[in-house]
C-alpha cells in the first residue's frame, strides 16, 4: 500500500542510489537486501559507501546525507520522517549550517527530528 511514508522510503532509495552511484531495482530485491544495505551504511567507512566521484568533487556532508537515508529506510513506516523534515535537513546540509543533535549513527531519534553528524566531507 502506498502512503506518504512509503514515498519517504522510495526517496531514501533514490538518495542512496545517487550517493553510492549504484542502481537498486525492484522492490522485492530491495526489501530482501535492505538489512544488508542498512548494515553497510552503519558499519563501513564512508569512502567505501559513497561514490568516489562525489567524495572527490562535491562539497557536501555525505555522512549527514547517509544518516537521512537511514531514517528514510527505516523498516517501521511510522518511524520514518516526513518529507518536509527530509527537505529541511537537506537544505540545511546544502547551506552548510546543519547542526548535529546526535552523537552517532544509532538512528534512535524520533522521526520528526532528523539528526546527523556534522562532519563535512
Amino acid at each position: 500500500m502506498y502512503s506518504k511514508k512509503s514515498d519517504v522510503f522510495c526517496f531514501g532509495m533514490l538518495l542512496l542510489s545517487l550517493v553510492t552511484g549504484k542502481k537498486y531495482y525492484g522492490l522485492s530485491k530491495i526489501m530482501s537486501s535492505i538489512d544488508t544495505i542498512m548494515s553497510r551504511i552503519r558499519n563501513l567507512p564512508i569512502n567505501l559507501i559513497v561514490d568516489p566521484t562525489i567524495l572527490a568533487e562535491a562539497e557536501v556532508n555525505a555522512e549527514a546525507v547517509l544518516h537521512i537515508i537511514l531514517k528514510c529506510l527505516r523498516d517501521n513506516a511510522e518511524e520514518r520522517p516526513i518529507m518536509l523534515d527530509v527537505s529541511k535537513q537537506l537544505t540545511r546540509i546544502e547551506k552548510g549550517d546543519f547542526i548535529s543533535n546526535e552523537a552517532n549513527h544509532n538512528d534512535a531519534s524520533s522521526s520528526s527530528n532528523i539528526g546527523c553528524p556534522s562532519k563535512k566531507l
